[in-house]
């Protein structure tokens, strides 16, 4: 298993570097660099083993990108892969059986969107999905077992954030609302862990960056509250390893101080070390 950390910011400017980190012996090892540097893509591993990345946020500009690139394996390179149909950075992208979603995003430095789109990697072309009911950006997703899209919480412009929470049935073919987020939150670490509960760290709330770890359990369509980290952060990333451990990425607090701390939590203990 590996992680792979693509773009983002460092001291307030975007990065081209891709940095892999492997769990079983504690390392960081460099990847490809990207061809140009990106703050917020939507990055999501294939079926096939190959990594999408789509949109961001360029260096020294406030317009989002439409690049979409693919890498093979960890040893290739990024090529470029398509270009969306519009502009976007802090959007989520899911596997959708031999399709990938895109979802939401900002489509300038201040506005969301609700827009999807269903992108092929055989004929790297667009098609429009079903919009969701509300724009959001750097918002938790997951798809459960049963082939529902869930949307939780985000940014709505660059600084607002949203509760409202929502689910895809393929069988209707539209979104529909689920119970709120307990905090209007965007820009947390989210994953569908082992346990099948999807977990929310971190966060940037109206009020400011969080420390909190909300939890969902599908079944119960219920919230509820977990292990804080040590410190508040927004913008990280989350990840499983295969021993169940949580691993929490980076991340930035209110001075726009960007971390290089990564914090793990092992599912159903008490404590982040």
């Amino acid at each position: 298993m590996r992680v792979l950390v693509i773009g983002g910011l460092s001291n307030n400017v975007s990065v081209s570097s891709t940095t892999v980190y492997e769990p079983g012996p504690n390392r960081w090892i460099s990847g490809p660099t990207l061809p140009e540097p990106l703050n917020g893509p939507a990055a999501v591993l294939a079926r096939d083993g190959r990594v999408f990345l789509f949109g961001g946020l360029g260096l020294g500009t406030s317009t989002p990108s439409t690049s979409v690139y693919v890498l093979p394996t960890i040893g290739g390179a990024w090529t470029r892969a398509g270009t969306l149909p519009i502009a976007r950075y802090g959007a989520t992208a899911v596997v959708v059986g031999s399709s990938i979603w895109v979802l939401g995003g900002l489509n300038t430095t201040t506005s969301s969107t609700n827009r999807v789109e269903v992108y092929d990697p055989n004929t790297q072309g667009f098609s429009a999905g079903a919009p969701m009911n509300t724009g959001r950006a750097y918002f938790a997703s997951a798809q459960t077992p049963d082939g529902r899209l869930w949307a939780f919480g985000g940014l709505v412009t660059g600084n607002a954030t949203t509760a409202a929470s929502e689910v895809y049935d393929p069988g209707a073919g539209r979104w529909s609302a689920v119970a709120a987020m307990p905090t209007a939150l965007g820009g947390g670490g989210s994953i569908l862990a082992s346990d099948g509960r999807l977990y929310v760290v971190g966060g940037y709330a109206t009020t400011g960056y969080t420390n909190a770890m909300l939890v969902f359990d599908f079944t119960a369509q219920r919230w509820s509250t977990g292990t804080m980290l040590p410190l508040a952060r927004g913008f990280g990333s989350l990840a499983e390893a295969p021993d169940g451990v949580l691993l929490f990425f980076g991340g930035r607090d209110m001075p726009m101080l960007g971390f290089s701390n990564v914090w793990a939590f092992t599912l159903g203990s008490t404590a982040w070390r």
